[in-house]
């Protein structure tokens, strides 16, 4: 009956730790929802009430949402181009194996935990030095909390800022290919086939890759047309 006991309480221990997890990942997933309109219900409610104490609960806990969203993005643009590759299965070895993506992973995570900090530190005292102290009450209260997420998640927003530039570089670049290759086609007849070569759209970055070229297949005859036209 002891033993019996205590694998029930080992399965027990290891079901509450799940469920701390999961609890963990819902409310980090959910943190910018519950930043941008928790408090905001809670200073209508109770327009009069010290609100100082959700605001020092947001500082604390707020970097733990950012440094979760830092993993889930940092390998999210690559793991969608082994996706649409259909190479999610060898992703990881693909990109250095577990060690590169799992360091890649704690560096990113650190980065958004302490830049959280660092950046919600910068809002507070730029707060006191700009906003008088007049300007106080249920009013002062809702501005502060509505642009505190923008503050504590700009390690976040400089993440999607940079991947969404470094994507639109890419494509740019992958349709300028496919602009001279479609020209080259058109003026050379059926001599000359892009398509006879993939490769030639993808880059040394494993991220592109073949991603590109999958992307872009669609938009090839819309392109080839467009360029014989051009040439005649």
């Amino acid at each position: 009956m002891h033993i019996i006991q205590e694998i029930r309480g080992v399965i027990g221990w290891v079901i509450r730790q799940v469920l701390y997890f999961l609890g963990f990942v819902i409310a980090a997933a959910l943190a910018p929802i519950i930043l941008a309109v928790l408090p905001q219900v809670l200073i209508l409610s109770n327009p009069r009430e010290d609100f100082t104490w959700l605001a020092h609960t947001f500082i604390w806990l707020t970097p733990l949402s950012v440094a979760f969203w830092m993993v889930v993005l940092c390998h999210w643009h690559s793991v969608r181009a082994a996706q649409r590759e259909n190479k999610l299965s060898t992703w990881r070895k693909d990109h250095g194996g577990i060690a590169h993506t799992l360091s890649k992973s704690m560096g990113f995570m650190l980065l958004g935990l302490f830049g959280s900090f660092v950046c919600e530190i910068s809002y507070v005292l730029l707060w006191n030095q700009i906003v008088p102290d007049s300007f106080d009450g249920a009013s002062a209260f809702m501005v502060w909390f509505a642009v505190f997420p923008f503050a504590a998640f700009a390690p976040v927003l400089v993440l999607l800022y940079k991947r969404r530039n470094y994507t639109e570089a890419m494509y740019e670049n992958i349709e300028g290919q496919f602009k001279r290759d479609f020209t080259m086609a058109a003026e050379m007849g059926n001599d000359y086939n892009p398509f006879d070569d993939p490769d030639a759209y993808a880059d040394d970055d494993p991220n592109i890759s073949l991603a590109c070229w999958s992307a872009k297949r669609k938009r090839a005859a819309a392109l080839a047309a467009a360029s014989t036209a051009f040439v005649n």
